[in-house]
């Protein structure tokens, strides 16, 4: 069960649809884990998606959640390319959420974004692969101290967005590459980051603070 001080672990190598699992108690094929507080969900290579394709929604939607682990699981959405008057949704939505960890897990957009976060702060990402996202592979509302590290970042729109000007992001030993357009759409710092990309067109504007990165087009 999915509750406060609890250690969720998914012994299976396959994959969990959960359309199937929510469905038909649940009319919405995304899960909502609210007002959770030091939880770990784990898995060793499980993929987590949806057959469901005529709606747009998240797979996960965290909200009020503190403490919050998610390790070792692959999240892609498996859905045929949105309707042109309807923007992608994100694979993971965090709300009013703090204390966040994601660790070696994989993100395949396939026509949706990626990881949304809305007033959250300390969101911490290490060795994570977000991939093939449309428009965003990370975006950003309110939110502050977003660490990236040892991550892969490749083959979306934009890597990164965030609302206002204060720095929001900041990649370590991050690799970006395989962008459409702007790497960036957001207030960052990047350490010892490679980047394969047109140098003018890394950020728009330009807020970006770039330390020790290699770049080439």
């Amino acid at each position: 069960a999915i509750a406060s001080h609890s250690h969720i672990y998914i012994e299976s190598a396959d994959t969990i649809d959960l359309y199937k699992v929510l469905h038909p108690r649940k009319p919405s094929q995304r899960l909502t884990i609210e007002n959770i507080e030091d939880m770990t969900l784990e898995g060793h290579g499980c993929t987590i998606y949806s057959s469901q394709s005529d709606e747009y929604a998240q797979l996960i939607k965290f909200s009020n959640c503190r403490d919050i682990t998610i390790t070792g699981l692959n999240f892609t959405a498996r859905r045929k390319e949105s309707p042109a008057n309807v923007r992608p949704e994100k694979l993971l939505r965090f709300e009013n959420c703090r204390q966040v960890l994601i660790r070696d897990c994989d993100f395949y957009g396939q026509h949706n974004s990626g990881i949304e976060m809305r007033d959250c702060d300390s969101i911490h990402m290490d060795q994570v692969h977000i991939r093939y996202c449309a428009e965003y592979a990370l975006m950003a509302t309110r939110t502050t101290h977003c660490l990236l590290e040892y991550c892969i970042i490749d083959h979306n729109e934009f890597a990164a967005w965030s609302s206002g000007n204060d720095l929001c992001y900041e990649f370590n030993d991050c690799k970006f590459f395989g962008h459409k357009s702007y790497l960036l759409r957001c207030a960052a710092r990047l350490n010892h980051c490679t980047i394969r990309h047109k140098e003018k067109e890394i950020c728009n504007p330009k807020k970006v603070e770039l330390i020790n990165c290699t770049i080439t087009d």
